[in-house]
């Protein structure tokens, strides 16, 4: 696909969730993405291709739907509460982390299907595929020590 049709598709989901949830969406060069639902704010690498900014602004979307549909009803976004992957401790938090980043990439898919954003869908179960395998890198190395023996782990609570 040309590179027209990823910066449409990025511009009109940028404008959606503005307009439908007041958040505004910066693109700023060497920024990691994120979500920041406390100051209503999404950053996007401004320095990556259209194709990758659109896909990253599609999965931020999916942490977007979580707090403002899911929040104080079933769960709790990681996002609110500060746990980052890097300092995971327990069994508990790394499950956690894992599931709201799997739900927000399956949602923000499904909300880029719901407003007919073509995007590369491959590149996106790539993308997911990479970023979840390194939550379940670093979550077992948080849980479990820098040497993992795939004995220790213990599936139980």
């Amino acid at each position: 696909m040309d590179s027209k049709i990823y910066k449409t598709g990025f511009n009109f989901l940028s404008l959606y969730l503005e307009k439908k949830y007041g958040i505004r969406t910066f693109q700023i060069s060497g920024a990691e993405d994120a979500w920041f639902p406390h100051i209503k704010r999404i950053i996007i690498n401004k320095d990556l291709q259209w194709r990758d900014r659109l896909l990253a602004l599609i999965h931020e979307s999916g942490h977007v739907q979580i707090d403002y549909n899911f929040t104080g009803y079933k769960f709790k976004s990681v996002n609110q509460d500060n746990i980052n992957v890097e300092k995971i401790k327990s069994k508990k938090q790394f499950i956690t982390v894992l599931n709201e980043e799997l739900m927000a990439w399956n949602f923000g898919k499904n909300l880029a299907h719901e407003l007919n954003i073509a995007f590369d869908v491959r590149r996106l179960e790539e993308m997911t595929t990479k970023c979840l395998m390194s939550y379940v890198k670093s979550g077992l190395k948080g849980v479990y020590g820098k040497k993992i023996d795939i004995e220790v782990i213990d599936p139980g609570l």
